[in-house]
């Protein structure tokens, strides 16, 4: 209870970083072949790696420590990548990152609505610490698509503070819809509201050919490209090391990849790896996977990751008012005690629904005829739950 918190936050929310050094960038950017997942053996090898890890909970890797696991290295590129040319204090900052799993048709499918924050300083302290930038990185073709919406929350927010109810409640203008796509990553601002509802993924068998198919549908509006142009200089030659590295694996690992392999490829499962940026703060009571974790991954095992700004592919507008008439949803979620947050989505599946085979990212613009925003919701008197929940 005597426990202090000392943070400073800017005029964004944002935990500052040092004056002068380059920025990260926080907008919404998509990298189609982040992960090279081609190789079949490989992709079963990294989910059955993240089965491992599903345990409920989230691990740190801090900054310039080595990692130890096939995901740890992922998060490590994944942080390397979005913190280059950024001045960062090694003792403050790193990847937290933790896997999802959701098969189609379950109960818990959806990935309910919230932020990216330091959980433990928000049930403790009431106050909101979000990573600068917050990723998701697809391990498989199927699921609920990635729903981001431009909502951030304010420093600190207290029931009926008309201040903190300004900034947190209101329209919203901006949104983002990713779909699916094995070795896709996908990054945005760490303080954006998030989901993958499952309300949004196609009524059709998501099993489908048409709903998993090998490659992403051409995108005629694009100009081609090459096929190498995608990758970093040399990329080819770290693949084949890569390769040949996971190849001398023992046969003890072969033989465990060989048994796992009918669950890590069973129809209609959705398996992501998120990782958060964090700079200048790390969430309290996060740390390295254990090692009774990570000895019971494939030993030797590294995947081949991708990343440059070459590789960026900028969502694609679409404004909702020119499509059909939109169905509006309502979704409930979090809020402190005797009030939930009631967001109010107006998303034309019509329009959605041909875009699922494509390895891109999708910007919608909300006018205001489409009504999105979200409101307070009052409900009946209720304990504020407290503790960590995994999500997006």
């Amino acid at each position: 209870e005597d426990e202090e918190l000392e943070v400073a936050l800017d005029e964004h929310g944002r935990v500052p970083l040092p004056a002068g050094t380059t920025m990260p960038d926080y907008s919404v950017r998509v990298f189609p072949e982040c992960v090279n997942v081609k190789d079949k053996d490989l992709r079963c090898q990294l989910i059955s790696d993240a089965e491992v890890a599903l345990v409920g909970e989230s691990f740190l890797l801090p900054a310039g420590e080595a990692p130890c696991c096939a995901l740890e290295q992922i998060a490590h590129d994944i942080f390397e990548f979005h913190t280059s040319g950024v001045e960062i204090d090694p003792a403050t900052s790193g990847a937290e990152w933790w896997v999802q799993r959701r098969e189609i048709g379950d109960n818990e499918e959806s990935i309910g609505w919230h932020w990216d924050k330091d959980e433990n300083v928000v049930d403790d302290f009431g106050v909101n610490i979000h990573p600068h930038i917050s990723t998701v990185t697809y391990l498989s073709d199927c699921g609920s698509p990635t729903v981001i919406l431009a909502k951030c929350t304010p420093p600190e927010y207290t029931a009926d503070n008309p201040q903190d109810e300004e900034i947190l409640y209101g329209p919203i203008t901006e949104g983002y819809v990713s779909f699916p796509r094995a070795g896709k990553h996908i990054s945005f601002d760490g303080r954006y509201l998030h989901a993958a509802p499952s309300d949004l993924f196609p009524t059709e068998d998501p099993t489908a050919p048409q709903n998993r198919p090998d490659r992403p549908a051409p995108d005629p509006k694009r100009p081609k490209r090459e096929p190498d142009n995608p990758r970093k200089k040399g990329q080819a030659d770290k693949d084949r090391e890569c390769s040949d590295k996971n190849a001398e694996r023992s046969g003890k690992n072969r033989e465990r990849s060989d048994k796992n392999r009918e669950r890590s490829e069973q129809a209609g499962v959705r398996v992501t790896l998120l990782v958060n940026v964090w700079l200048g703060h790390l969430p309290r009571s996060v740390a390295r996977i254990p090692a009774e974790l990570h000895r019971n991954m494939i030993k030797g095992l590294r995947v081949p990751v991708s990343l440059s700004p070459l590789d960026h592919v900028a969502p694609e507008p679409i404004k909702l008012s020119e499509c059909a008439a939109p169905t509006v949803k309502e979704y409930v979620f979090g809020g402190l005690e005797g009030t939930d947050h009631l967001l109010r989505l107006p998303l034309d599946w019509g329009s959605i629904s041909p875009l699922t085979t494509t390895n891109t990212a999708f910007a919608f613009v909300f006018d205001g005829d489409t009504g999105a925003c979200l409101c307070k919701n009052v409900q009946e008197k209720r304990k504020k739950s407290k503790g960590k929940k995994r999500r997006t």
